[in-house]
């Protein structure tokens, strides 16, 4: 197995380019710093670019510091900013469509540059976890009076209470409606918002008791 080259830091790659400056060539400056020629010539011409860029800008020499240091490396953000972050969130808790699409599909959409695993690690730590929506029966306003007041009603029962109540037990199927994960971005607190609310109907399946 070859063995593997050390990682450069900035003290070889100011070794190197200190010879550089004392009008050694490349392949004896590179040789003497123990560098690699392919390496030395990157590290030559990113340099070279550093001084070019403040000389049309009128800027003062780069400083060693700014000729060694490690460039940016273009590529998905792995943390998003406050601004980018909460504008995901906003856009995300806007309406039901954006509630049922993919988090990392709305960032696509708002041109952030993130990885799925940035979005999601984002959005979880600001609440907002993709969970199944909240079902409820669709009752007209009566109707939900009605339940209210049979609640209301039995709030203070006791235990023997309840053990006069005959349970059934029962096992449904689903006609005509879609059984699988369906899932929506909501934090705990937006439970029983009406976007995140699954609505039911009754008509739709049969129950065998």
């Amino acid at each position: 197995m070859p063995q593997q080259r050390p990682y450069l830091t900035e003290a070889d790659k100011g070794a190197f380019l200190g010879r550089i400056d004392d009008g050694i060539d490349t392949l004896l400056a590179a040789k003497r710093a123990r560098i690699h020629l392919t390496s030395a010539r990157r590290i030559k011409k990113r340099s070279d670019d550093i001084q070019v860029y403040n000389d049309n800008y009128d800027l003062p020499p780069p400083s060693m510091y700014d000729r060694t240091a490690v460039k940016s490396k273009s590529g998905r953000t792995r943390v998003l900013s406050e601004v980018a972050g909460n504008q995901l969130k906003d856009a995300i808790e806007q309406d039901r469509y954006y509630r049922e699409m993919g988090q990392f599909d709305v960032a696509q959409e708002l041109r952030i540059k993130a990885s799925i695993l940035t979005v999601r690690n984002e959005m979880k730590a600001r609440n907002l976890n993709r969970v199944k929506p909240t079902k409820k029966l669709a009752l007209t306003p009566i109707q939900r009076a009605i339940r209210y007041e049979i609640a209301l009603s039995r709030k203070d029962w006791t235990l023997e209470d309840w053990k006069r109540v005959v349970w059934t037990d029962e096992a449904s199927i689903l006609v005509r409606e879609h059984r699988g994960k369906h899932l929506i971005s909501r934090t705990p607190d937006n439970k029983y918002e009406e976007d995140c609310i699954e609505v039911r109907y009754n008509n739709y399946s049969e129950a065998i008791f």
